[in-house]
């Protein structure tokens, strides 16, 4: 588990004995500094940069142009190992060079690596970051459920009590998709949508449709 998905256990804890906290503020709070004292890897290939990083981008961007087809564990194993290739996709998702739906895929990657501590960092720092794109945080928290299962809960627990609808409701579907024990008492406990919004979690709206 990285730093930030013990960090995060340990806030529940402390959460639950503030009375008259918001839950969500000081949890999400919490977690932004934490990554902010521990952020992520960003790289940016330069002129100093080895030749197989260029190279292992090249082949990326070329993996993330199509609309249709999503790579999966064994196309991103043909680019390299995890250590060549995390810091890779965390810097294409930062890139500005390349569209929003390569950056989206590169983000959406990083669930094939639950081991590495900079891909999982990533996904959190995304997913807390309540100042960044919407549509990246959606796509973080199903990748952060995808790769963690069980692990994610903790998080995505409180994802269902964010402010807006659409990561509420990206959170149920992450949690559905887990299925345990654990996270169908989550979902069973949780109380903060109303029951046309509930609904929704199980359309096409809130799916994620990648593999």
């Amino acid at each position: 588990m990285s730093h930030l998905g013990i960090a995060i256990t340990g806030l529940l804890l402390l959460v639950s004995l503030a009375p008259g906290c918001d839950r969500v503020e000081v949890a999400a709070t919490s977690v932004q500094e934490q990554a902010r004292s521990n952020p992520p890897l960003e790289p940016e290939p330069s002129v100093d940069s080895p030749a197989g990083t260029d190279k292992s981008r090249t082949q990326l961007i070329e993996l993330f142009s199509g609309y249709e087809f999503v790579p999966d564990a064994s196309d991103l194993n043909r680019v390299g190992t995890p250590d060549e290739v995390v810091p890779v996709l965390i810097a294409l998702f930062h890139s500005e060079n390349i569209s929003p739906q390569q950056r989206h895929h590169a983000l959406r990657a990083l669930r094939h690596y639950p081991d590495h501590p900079d891909a999982m960092a990533t996904l959190e720092t995304v997913i807390v970051d309540d100042e960044g794109n919407a549509l990246a945080r959606q796509v973080a928290v199903r990748a952060y459920g995808r790769a963690l299962n069980d692990e994610a809960i903790d998080l995505l627990a409180l994802m269902l009590e964010h402010k807006d609808d659409l990561i509420r409701i990206t959170a149920r579907a992450a949690l559905e998709h887990i299925d345990s024990e654990e996270s169908r008492r989550v979902l069973a406990e949780d109380s903060s949508l109303d029951s046309n919004v509930s609904a929704t979690s199980n359309s096409s709206f809130a799916e994620d449709p990648l593999p």
